[in-house]
């Protein structure tokens, strides 16, 4: 409080000392005192009490002068002066404050004009490392599909492929089990874990969490010694499975052995234990592990004999897989050695090359040479799987020539599975030709064929290729069909192709009253979004329909023309159907228009 009385003085003092001197004020008659005054004594600074000794001066502050008593005028500007003082100490504070306020700012946006940039540096450098990589893949998928397609065995072993994969090439291998069953993916990562109170709980989490990040030799080992720790573990057979599925993915031929008599230890140990996950399978691992160890050299060891019979039925969908981009690869780089081997694919018949066969269809197929359309012909009348056949008979749909398309209309007339007569219609729908368009045409018109497939061929028209020809048939059509479900896909159709042409039948349909009421309200619901507002107020004022009304109702609600709200609003003050007026207000409430607002309030305050 002393230094606070101090910088006041100080700034008073001057303050008064930059004035210029004032005029002696003016001589005022004396006032006669009731008696004599004493003379006032000066005043005398106070003190220092004792227990507060005197605060030193600071260095910078001059000293301290004295406190004058001041007349009345004096002190009310001195006073003024010091608060102007302060408030413009004030307002230099908060310039200052502003000023650090605009620099952080601007620092702040550097900062994020800085971490933009070098997140599009980071980006740009993980789009061309992603690129290198998928050269890589693409590379090495190459060098895959040539080793296992187009190099001799070296010793009698398929060379890249499993043992059965290289017989169906003509490859001796050492052992050559029987494909045909589930095809089997390896799982991609571990199970959470399942047994929080388990004794072996953290170190399974522990193991899951180094496999989920692709650390194999470290999770095999984790893994390896949850058992050994706690035999008795819930996570303990699961542990011992993981271990050697990890030791597969490192390897290598020492990895791969290793991880076979992790196996058959499991089997021996927990003989009735099942694993979690779907497609955990011991049986699947072995042979997968045991399949590769045969392409090395190493089919004649016991072990992997054991592990190779114990496969049974199973497929290596993995397998399976990189076979198909070795393919895809070689498409690329060899079309013509691709086409081939791909044709050698297709004459297989079991279910595990299945997705191989349907990609060497799409291989053929598009080559669109009229010289494979026989090949895919067959593959849709004799391949076991249907999805195979349907996949054949769509790219027989894009063929060239009469020999594909006589063909699809064949398999449209009189295949005995839907699946591929729809098929067959859609590619048909999809062919361009004249040919095509009028087979499409003959079979919605036959009425011995299934109504299904006439819908399905109706469903099928691509309106980007219809013509003024294909409007007057399907008007033609609907006066000739009698089923109403035939009848509404006709309007589809017409809906889909649109035009005026098209929106004048609609309109016409709509005010027929001889037609269903189903069909008039699908001709409405199609023309009712390009008809004038005016011609969807007289329809309404024309029919006698509720069901009708109702979606005239919604088709005016829908619009954006101000006339709209106009017709709404009239239904809604002047209808007579209590059930279609709320319907056109509540159309109203969606309009989200002061018009229609005021149109809502004059319903409320009306006599």
């Amino acid at each position: 409080m002393r230094n606070l009385n101090a910088v006041l003085m100080l700034l008073a003092t001057s303050v008064a000392a930059q004035e210029p001197p004032r005029a002696p004020r003016p001589a005022q008659a004396p006032m006669v005192p009731a008696a004599p005054m004493t003379p006032m004594a000066p005043m005398t600074p106070m003190a220092p009490m004792p227990s507060h000794p005197p605060m030193p001066a600071h260095p910078a502050m001059p000293p301290e002068p004295a406190w004058e008593l001041l007349d009345g005028q004096q002190g009310r500007r001195t006073t003024s002066e010091i608060v102007r003082e302060q408030a413009r100490i004030q307002s230099e504070r908060a310039r200052e404050l502003s000023e650090m306020a605009r620099e952080q700012a601007r620092m702040q946006s550097e900062m994020a004009r800085e971490q933009g940039r070098m997140a599009q540096e980071m980006a740009r450098e993980q789009s061309q490392r992603a690129q290198e990589i998928a050269r890589e893949q693409s590379r090495m998928a190459v060098e895959m599909a040539r080793e296992g397609f187009l190099l001799a065995p070296r010793s009698g072993a398929a060379q890249g492929f499993g043992p059965a994969i290289g017989q169906s090439f003509g490859i001796n291998t050492n052992i050559t089990p029987q494909f045909g069953g589930t095809m089997a993916l390896l799982p991609s990562r571990p199970p959470t874990s399942w047994a929080q109170g388990d004794p072996a709980d953290s170190l399974w989490r522990a193991a899951n969490d180094v496999m989920t990040k692709g650390d194999y030799r470290k999770a095999s080992a984790l893994f390896k010694e949850l058992p050994q720790k706690h035999p008795y573990s819930a996570y303990a057979a699961d542990a011992m499975y993981w271990s050697a599925h990890a030791l597969y993915r490192v390897g290598t031929t020492p990895d791969l052995q290793d991880a076979l008599q992790v196996l058959e230890q499991l089997k021996s140990k927990y003989p009735n234990s099942r694993l979690r996950g779907s497609q955990t399978d011991v049986a699947s691992l072995q042979m997968r592990i045991a399949g590769v160890l045969n392409t090395r050299g190493q089919g004649g060891s016991d072990i992997v004999k054991r592990a190779l019979a114990s496969g049974g039925n199973v497929c290596d969908g993995e397998e399976q897989q990189i076979r198909s981009a070795a393919l895809n690869a070689l498409m690329q780089t060899d079309p013509d050695a691709a086409v081939q081997y791909a044709e050698k694919m297709l004459a297989k018949k079991d279910d595990c090359s299945k997705d191989m066969r349907r990609n060497a269809v799409f291989l053929i197929g598009n080559k669109r040479d009229p010289a494979l359309v026989k090949i895919l012909i067959s593959v849709a009348k004799t391949d076991p799987a249907i999805d195979v056949r349907q996949t054949a008979v769509s790219y027989l749909g894009r063929m060239p020539g009469d020999e594909a398309l006589a063909a699809l209309e064949e398999f449209a007339k009189s295949s005995d599975e839907q699946q591929i007569q729809r098929e067959a219609i859609q590619a048909l729908a999809r062919n361009a030709s004249p040919r095509a368009r009028a087979g499409i045409k003959a079979l919605v018109e036959r009425n011995d064929v299934a109504e299904t497939l006439r819908i399905s061929a109706l469903d099928a028209l691509d309106p980007e290729r219809s013509t003024q020809e294909d409007v007057a048939w399907l008007q033609s059509l609907y006066g000739k069909v009698e089923s109403s479900r035939i009848r509404s896909r006709i309007i589809s159709a017409m809906a889909r192709i649109g035009g005026q042409q098209n929106e004048k039948w609609f309109t016409t349909l709509a005010n027929n009253e001889n037609e269903a009421i189903d069909v008039r309200i699908e001709a409405l619901r199609r023309a009712g979004q390009s008809m004038e507002i005016s011609a969807l107020g007289r329809l309404y004022d024309q029919t006698g329909q509720r069901q009708l009304r109702y979606e005239l109702v919604r088709q005016l609600g829908s619009r954006k023309e101000p006339e709209s709200i106009d017709k709404l609003g009239d239904i809604a003050k002047s209808g007579t159907d209590p059930e279609v007026r709320k319907r056109a207000i509540d159309a109203l409430s969606n309009k989200k228009d002061e018009r229609a607002v005021k149109l809502l309030l004059s319903l409320i305050d009306r006599p």
